[in-house]
């Protein structure tokens, strides 16, 4: 029963998303014209603050081998065309997440090879100021030598608690590490379960939950009580690796998706399938949540950012098509703006969707 009350499921005892009342004449509005943020890198995350009034976007450089290198972190305050601070690091920058209250920001960094001189652990992750782009700490991971790790642990995916307390980072050493931002020296807990490198990490609204998916094809899921994090189970269905996810504003339904180009819908309290989406043509980098649930955004290599309908498990329209570089996408907390990238690749795209529901 304490189950069901935290996740809050109504009294059928299964999620339901609202259907947009623009669905029932058939047409969707016209969008109206979108805000462009111009001149910077591929943008490989994007995170907002709570109250959705901040955004850190991370940011991949070119090489002149039409690669993608680690570039810079930004904080934006959303309705300025200007970020309120660039942090260029060649060695870090793959991701980013900003902290719930808009206070910090917490991007991957390098671990070395052997122990520094120091005795210190080996950092993955730089904690930043949002307001100065000072770094404020580094958080660790206890030393495993490489012989025995077999590869070096890197981050490939952040998220912040909903209450700001824990920090959870997806890395290629099959774990998820948690940390306890609470202590004075933050303490890490690395969870296991995923049997290959974990490529996403994701909190359910509430932060009893946490999310992961893995190379191993599989989306794995922990509970948290009392502060401890306990293994729940994997969800199976993907074909390939599962590289995103994220939960329904209510926590009740996630979407997973990844190399196999299907986003899986799952009903999170049963741990059962609910509908699998169809259309990308290639492997979906990113999925988010908007308009009470309702609408699903999700972006893919085969250059498209496409709008969902989570009910109706239907495809509604394409946003995007043609982007160059790593596709991303994310709909501001209170489901109002979506963020895209640009084409080309060289900015983002801010849709007003208070028309679209």
């Amino acid at each position: 029963m304490g189950v069901l009350a935290y996740f809050g499921f109504r009294a059928n005892g299964g999620p339901q998303v609202p259907e947009p009342a623009w669905l029932d004449d058939g047409d969707l509005p016209e969008l109206p014209p979108p805000v462009l943020l111009r001149g910077f890198a591929s943008v490989s995350s994007i995170s907002f603050s709570a109250d959705g009034t901040a955004m850190s976007t991370s940011h991949l450089r070119r090489t002149e081998l039409d690669a993608f290198d680690p570039g810079s972190v930004r904080v934006w305050t959303l309705g300025q065309s200007r970020p309120r601070f660039t942090v260029d690091d060649p060695d870090q920058a793959h991701v980013a997440a900003l902290s719930p209250d808009g206070q910090s920001v917490a991007s991957d960094a390098p671990a070395p090879a052997e122990p520094p001189e120091s005795g210190a652990d080996p950092c993955l992750v730089d904690l930043w100021d949002a307001h100065t782009g000072q770094r404020t700490g580094r958080l660790h991971v206890p030393f495993v030598p490489r012989r025995a790790r077999g590869h070096d642990p890197h981050v490939r995916s952040l998220a912040y608690s909903p209450d700001g307390r824990f920090l959870a980072a997806a890395a290629t050493d099959r774990k998820v590490y948690v940390w306890d931002l609470t202590r004075d020296r933050p303490v890490v807990t690395a969870l296991t379960g995923p049997r290959q490198s974990v490529g996403a990490v994701a909190f359910s609204p509430d932060g009893r939950v946490l999310a992961a998916g893995s190379m191993d094809h599989h989306a794995h899921l922990w509970i948290r009580t009392r502060g401890r994090f306990r293994y729940l189970a994997p969800l199976t269905g993907h074909t390939d690796c599962v590289d995103a996810l994220a939960f329904t504003p209510d926590g009740e339904i996630l979407a997973t998706a990844g190399r196999d180009g299907t986003v899986l819908l799952w009903d999170v309290l049963r741990r059962a399938r609910i509908a699998a989406l169809t259309g990308h043509t290639a492997p979906v980098t990113a999925v988010s949540f908007g308009a009470a649930g309702a609408l699903l955004a999700t972006a893919a290599e085969d250059g498209t950012v496409r709008l969902w309908h989570t009910a109706a498990h239907r495809q509604l329209r394409i946003l995007t098509e043609g982007l160059d570089g790593p596709p991303t996408t994310a709909f501001t907390p209170d489901g109002t703006r979506l963020i895209t990238p640009t084409t080309p690749h060289r900015g983002l795209t801010v849709w007003d969707t208070r028309g679209w529901h």
